[in-house]
C-alpha cells in the first residue's frame, strides 16, 4: 500500500529519503527499488554468524554508499569483546559481506585484527570476487577466539569508481561506535590509516563466520522481541509471537519456554513446523501464561532439549482480568485511523479499504479518525504529535493512512499481517483481514464499564461520562487509568481536498465525506482526564456549539485508556463506548454498560441506585417507572 505522507512528518523526512553526504568523500543514498532485493540461506550447520548485521538483513540494490572520486576505500565494523565471549574455542573462517549493484562486480581484500593498525589475525591473502547480494568469502588465515577476546575489527579493502553505489548499508542496527570508513590518502601525523566514525550510515554488511569445531554452540538462541497481548484471561495461556534468533550452529527444531511470575514458573514445549537456522531469526507462536497483573518473565530455557547458553528473557507487562471479573462487562474496541484532507486518497482509502471490514461489525465495534494537518484538526497538530509519540518518536514509522486497534499492538494483527513489532500504528487492514483481526479482539476481557448521557441545551451540549472500574486488576503502584472524551459529527462533507498532481484534481475533485470527525477534545489533553480512584467514576463535560457543526449529526465517544504514563505498546483501550445526545435529559442504553443479570437500577444520570424513591429508572436497558 502506497504512504501518504502529511506535510508535517514529510518535512521531517526529507534528510532520509534523498541523497546525502555524511562521511568525508562519502554519499548515502536511498533509491527506488529497481530490482529484487537479495537473501541469504546458510548452507552448512557448524557454522555460525556474528555482527551487528544479520544474515537475515535484505540488501536493496542501490540503496548504500559512493564514493566522490576514484578510490581505494575501507569498511569495517567492531565487533567488542562481549559478543565474541560466548564463542571461546571457535574458529573464525570466514566473512559475509554485500555488494549493493548489479553494474559491476567487486574485489574485497578482507581483513580481522585487534585494532585498526593492528596485524592482521585472519583474512584473505588475495582479493575475492563479490557481486550483488550477500557474499560467502572464505578466509586463507584462521583465528581461534581466546579466553578473555579483545574486540575485533573486521572489515574489507576495496577500490570503488565514482558515483557507483557500491556498498550496503543496513537500517535500522545503528550501534554507536561500530562503523568505521576509510579513503586513500586519508592518514594521521604519522602516515597511518585515518578511519571516520560512519555509525550514524547504519550497520555495514560485514558479518563473521565461525566455525562450531566440537560442537559446543549448539543450543543459543536469543528472544529479540515479543508481540502479546497485553490484557488476557487470568490463569489462561495465551499464544504470543516471539522472535527467536539462533545465534549458535546447527537448526533450531524445539524449544522450552517458560512463564515467571514471582516465584511461580510455568514451562511449555514447542516443536517448530520449520526449523531456524544458524544466524536467522523467525516469528515463533510461543505459549505465554497469564498469571497476575504486572510484569511477568517470558523465557526461552532450552533449545533442541539442551539447557540455552544465553539469555533469552523477555519481561512483559500484562493485566491479567479474573474470569468472575470479565464476565461482569461487555468490551468494545475502538478503531482509531489517521487521515488527512490534504490528500484525497485518505477518504478514498476508508471507502475502499476500511470501511469494509467494519461492515460487519456496526453497533459492536467504534471508529474515530484522528485528523492530520487539516482544517478537521483538534489544534495544534495533536494527531500528528500522537502518531509520533505512539511510534516512539520515529517519523519513518509514521505512514497515512493507517489505524490503529485499541491503541495497543494486538498479536492477531502482527501474526496475520507479518509486520515487525515497531507501532501500535499499521497500515489499514484490508476487509479479508480485518474480520479476523476484530473478531479476535472482541474477546478481550475488559474489567470497566463506560456509559452516560448527553443533553444538548440551547447553544451548548452537556455530557456526563460514568461507569465503574474493577477494583482488583490493575497492579499496585500503576499510574491511573485515563478517560478521553470526544464530540463528534458523522458525515462531513468537505470540498477542499488537496491533490496530489493536476491530473488527479481534474480526475478525483468534488465532495469528499469524512465519516467520523472529532469536533471537540472534551477531556484534558491526547490522553485524557485521570481516573484517581478505582471503582466508580462520574465526569461531566460542557462546551458551546459551533455554528458550522450539524446539531442533528452529533455525538460523544468515550473511552478509558492507559495514557502517556506507559509505552507506545501498553496504552490500551480499556473499553468504549458511543454517547447519542437528546435534546433534553436522559441516558443512552449503551453497549458498554455493565451486564444487567445482577438486577442493578440506574437513575437517569446512569447513578446506581441501591433504594429507589418515585421516578423514572434503568434495569437491563429498559426504563421503567416506580410509583
Amino acid at each position: 500500500m502506497k504512504g501518504i505522507f502529511t506535510k508535517s512528518i514529510l518535512l521531517l523526512l526529507l534528510g532520509a529519503l534523498s541523497t546525502t553526504a555524511n562521511a568525508q568523500g562519502w554519499k548515502a543514498h536511498n533509491a527506488p527499488l529497481k530490482e529484487s532485493p537479495a537473501h541469504f540461506a546458510p548452507s552448512e550447520d557448524d557454522l555460525l554468524y556474528l555482527g551487528y548485521a544479520k544474515s537475515s538483513d535484505v540488501i536493496y540494490p542501490y540503496d548504500g554508499l559512493s564514493v566522490e572520486d576514484d578510490s581505494r576505500v575501507g569498511c569495517a565494523m567492531v565487533l567488542p569483546s562481549d559478543m565474541l565471549r560466548p564463542y571461546v574455542g571457535g574458529e573464525v573462517v570466514g566473512m559475509l559481506a554485500g555488494w549493493d549493484t548489479y553494474d559491476t562486480d567487486g574485489f574485497y581484500e578482507c581483513f580481522v585484527r585487534k585494532a585498526f593498525h593492528g596485524d592482521k589475525l585472519a583474512g584473505t591473502q588475495t582479493a575475492a570476487k563479490v557481486s550483488f547480494g550477500w557474499n560467502t568469502i572464505n578466509f586463507d588465515q584462521t583465528y581461534t577466539i581466546p579466553d578473555n577476546p579483545d574486540s575485533l575489527l573486521v572489515g574489507f579493502y576495496c577500490n570503488l569508481q565514482k558515483d557507483i553505489v557500491a556498498i550496503p548499508t543496513l537500517y535500522p542496527h545503528y550501534q554507536p561506535n561500530s562503523c568505521f570508513l576509510w579513503r586513500e590518502g586519508e592518514t594521521d601525523d604519522s602516515g597511518r590509516e585515518l578511519w571516520q566514525d560512519a555509525s550514524d550510515l547504519g550497520t555495514l554488511p560485514v558479518i563473521l563466520i565461525v566455525k562450531d569445531k566440537e560442537g559446543k554452540f549448539t543450543a543459543m538462541v536469543t528472544l529479540e522481541s515479543v508481540a502479546y497481548e497485553r490484557i488476557g484471561t487470568k490463569d489462561s495461556t495465551l499464544t504470543v509471537l516471539g522472535n527467536v534468533r539462533n545465534n549458535g550452529s546447527g537448526t533450531v527444531t524445539s524449544l522450552t519456554v517458560s512463564t515467571k511470575a514471582f516465584e511461580t514458573v510455568n514451562s511449555h514445549e514447542v516443536k517448530l513446523s520449520q526449523g531456524i537456522s544458524s544466524g536467522q531469526a523467525r516469528r515463533v507462536a510461543l505459549p505465554m501464561d497469564y498469571m497476575l497483573s504486572g510484569q511477568e518473565t517470558l523465557s526461552i530455557d532450552a533449545v533442541n532439549g539442551k539447557p540455552n547458553t544465553i539469555e533469552a528473557k523477555a519481561n512483559v507487562e500484562i493485566l491479567a482480568v479474573p474470569k468472575e471479573v470479565a464476565d461482569r462487562y461487555t468490551f468494545v474496541p475502538l478503531v482509531e485511523y489517521f487521515e488527512s484532507e490534504n490528500s484525497y486518497m485518505s477518504p478514498r482509502y476508508y471507502e475502499e479499504i476500511l470501511a469494509p471490514g467494519l461492515a460487519d461489525y456496526k453497533g459492536r465495534i467504534i471508529q474515530i479518525s484522528q485528523h492530520m494537518g487539516d482544517r478537521f484538526a483538534t489544534g495544534n497538530d495533536d494527531a500528528t504529535v500522537m502518531a509520533l509519540d505512539f511510534c516512539n518518536g520515529d517519523s519513518m514509522s509514521v505512514e497515512l493512512p493507517c489505524m490503529g486497534l485499541d491503541r495497543s499492538y494486538p498479536n492477531v494483527v502482527s501474526y496475520y499481517t507479518g509486520l515487525t513489532p515497531a507501532t501500535p500504528l499499521f497500515s489499514v487492514l484490508y476487509p479479508e483481514f480485518a474480520k479476523m483481526v476484530y473478531d479476535a479482539e472482541l474477546k478481550r476481557p475488559t474489567f470497566a464499564s463506560v456509559g452516560g448521557s448527553a443533553e444538548i441545551d440551547g447553544e451548548r451540549v452537556n455530557v456526563t461520562v460514568n461507569g465503574d472500574i474493577a477494583t482488583d486488576v490493575m497492579p499496585d503502584g500503576a499510574p491511573a487509568l485515563r478517560l478521553t472524551v470526544y464530540l463528534m459529527e458523522k458525515n462531513v462533507e468537505s470540498d477542499t481536498q488537496e491533490f496530489w498532481s493536476e491530473e488527479d484534481k481534474e480526475e478525483h475533485q468534488g465532495t469528499y465525506t469524512h465519516h467520523c470527525v472529532i469536533r471537540k477534545v472534551l477531556s484534558d489533553g491526547l490522553y485524557g482526564d485521570a481516573i484517581d480512584d478505582l471503582g466508580d467514576y462520574n465526569k461531566n463535560y460542557t462546551t458551546d456549539l459551533d455554528p458550522e457543526w450539524n446539531v442533528d449529526s452529533l455525538y460523544v465517544v468515550a473511552f478509558i485508556n492507559r495514557g502517556l504514563e506507559y509505552s507506545n505498546f501498553d496504552r490500551q483501550v480499556i473499553n468504549s463506548a458511543e454517547i447519542q445526545p437528546k435534546p433534553s435529559a436522559g441516558i443512552d442504553t449503551l453497549p458498554t454498560m455493565r451486564t444487567q443479570r445482577d438486577g442493578i437500577l440506574y437513575d437517569l444520570a446512569g447513578r446506581r441506585v441501591a433504594h429507589p424513591a418515585k421516578g423514572v429508572y434503568v434495569r437491563g436497558g429498559r426504563k421503567f417507572v416506580v410509583r
